[in-house]
């Protein structure tokens, strides 16, 4: 252990959960963290002990008890902010995600009056409660399984009734509570109150390679089918179902394409079943989770994200952006926050399955759109989202929180 220390509170595997956009969240921070000169040690649960290496820090596993998830942080919690004291008996910095926040809560007033000052930080990219009653919204929408239904439903119930409260403790109690867009801020402040404690501050994907994507990405192969791409969970509030219906009016129309629908979810198999329907299972490979899309993105022509909430914003959105690829985005949340109509993505109104497919279709027959909003796109990921922005503002934020001399962090109070 050394002064450059820095405890994570992560709760999930980070090494596990390879797809997920928490982990990918936190493995993006860890990154941010090292290039800024500090040494991450995420804490996680799971079925037996272990420590290892990784290339974004330590990782201790904790053992515990299942749902290895948030809807555990009451029994998780004590746990791992006892593993924290007894790892890191002195450290000056907690920073968590999530309400795994909770358990660097409980880790930092445990050392006492007369214990080493902890300062705590927690990232925040939603209010738990909403997220959940987001996720019944978006199985009620869809013919979805009466089990899937109530299990979410009892979820939903679990958190507006007893993990509110927690949150609500911890954004309170935390010395710093951060959050990357202005969607979020209200969302949280519209549940718990003013936040004197909250700062915004830049965020990035995991990525740790330096620089934008191309600007100048290779046009679609002249006869070849336009490449689509997305990149979602199958839950209806990401608006898959309107993605679907999009690609068969551009099927009816005798456009030429291909789409890959990259993700997990509870309604996978009801989207499969559906562009069955649709007869444009041919065109459309819905390909379930995979480790990372870089690859993908390569591959492909335009990302689509056709969401009807999400909050936040998108990881993938930010990786097709570095990647210098156009995006068809819905004007929600987090995602009106990331780019800009027309110049850095073209933005259609959510659930519009008819702006949908024709912003898809400008892009496919306007190579000199499909090239500046590329270029819009990579300028747009070079001046807000390279990592660099991240470390930096990092590093000023821990150096404030265990009281080195250094300018104060980058980043506006909220």
């Amino acid at each position: 252990m050394t002064d450059r220390a820095v405890v994570f509170v992560c709760g999930k595997d980070p090494l596990a959960e390879i797809s997920g956009g928490h982990s990918h969240y936190v493995r993006a921070h860890a990154h941010a963290a090292i290039a800024a000169g500090y040494e991450p040690h995420l804490f996680c649960v799971g079925s037996s002990p272990s420590v290892s290496e990784s290339g974004f820090g330590v990782v201790h596993r904790v053992r515990s008890l299942p749902p290895y998830r948030q809807i555990g942080v009451p029994w998780h919690a004590g746990i791992l902010a006892r593993a924290i004291r007894r790892a890191f008996p002195v450290c000056p910095v907690i920073h968590s995600f999530g309400l795994w926040g909770w358990a660097g809560v409980l880790a930092a007033r445990a050392r006492g009056p007369r214990g080493a000052p902890v300062r705590t930080i927690v990232n925040m990219y939603t209010a738990h409660p909403e997220e959940s009653k987001s996720q019944v919204r978006s199985l009620d929408r869809d013919s979805s399984p009466l089990r899937a239904r109530l299990s979410y439903r009892s979820q939903a119930l679990w958190s507006v009734l007893v993990l509110a409260r927690w949150e609500r403790r911890m954004l309170h109690e935390s010395d710093r509570v951060v959050v990357n867009y202005e969607s979020v801020r209200r969302l949280l402040e519209s549940r718990y109150g003013s936040l004197p404690n909250g700062l915004r501050l830049p965020y990035g994907p995991e990525s740790v390679t330096p620089g934008g994507g191309e600007t100048a990405r290779p046009p679609a192969v002249p006869g070849s089918p336009f490449r689509i791409l997305c990149v979602a969970r199958h839950e209806s509030r990401k608006g898959i179902r309107v993605l679907l219906d999009a690609l068969a009016r551009m099927d009816r129309s005798g456009a030429s394409f291909r789409a890959r629908l990259v993700g997990a979810g509870p309604l996978l198999d009801s989207h499969r079943r559906l562009a069955r329907r649709l007869a444009i299972d041919d065109r459309v490979e819905i390909v379930g989770a995979l480790p990372e899309i870089g690859g993908e993105l390569r591959d492909a022509d335009v990302l689509v994200l056709p969401s009807l909430e999400e909050q936040s914003g998108s990881m993938a959105l930010l990786e097709a952006m570095q990647a210098g690829l156009p995006a068809v985005v819905s004007g929600v949340d987090g995602l009106l926050e990331d780019v800009e109509a027309e110049r850095s993505a073209l933005v259609v109104p959510p659930g519009d399955a008819a702006a949908l497919a024709g912003a898809i279709e400008r892009l496919r027959c306007e190579p000199a759109l499909r090239l500046r909003i590329s270029r819009g796109a990579s300028e747009a990921y070079r001046l807000r989202f390279e990592p660099r922005h991240l470390a930096d503002a990092l590093g000023r934020l821990y150096a404030e929180m265990a009281g080195q001399d250094t300018p104060r962090s980058q980043g506006r109070r909220i």
